[in-house]
C-alpha cells in the first residue's frame, strides 16, 4: 500500500514521493498516549506546563481527549 500511495502522490504532485516515510500505527488513541508521555517527561520541559491529549476527527471536525 505504502508504494501505491507514494505512486500517487508523485503522480498528483509531479515529484518524486519515494523518501516520504509514512510512520503508522495500529491504534490512534495508544500512539497519542505514548507520543504525549514522551513529551510530558522530557527533562527539557518545565513542570509548570500541562501537556494534554486531543485527537482531532478530520470527518466530524470534533475534538476527543485521550484519558
Amino acid at each position: 500500500m505504502t508504494k501505491t500511495r507514494k505512486r500517487k502522490i508523485s503522480e498528483k504532485y509531479k515529484s518524486n514521493a519515494s523518501g516520504i516515510v509514512f510512520h503508522t500505527f495500529d491504534n490512534l488513541e495508544e500512539n497519542v498516549k505514548r507520543q504525549v508521555d514522551k513529551i510530558r517527561n522530557t527533562p527539557f520541559l518545565a513542570d509548570t506546563v500541562s501537556v494534554n491529549r486531543f485527537v482531532y476527527d478530520v470527518k466530524t471536525g470534533r475534538i476527543k481527549e485521550i484519558t
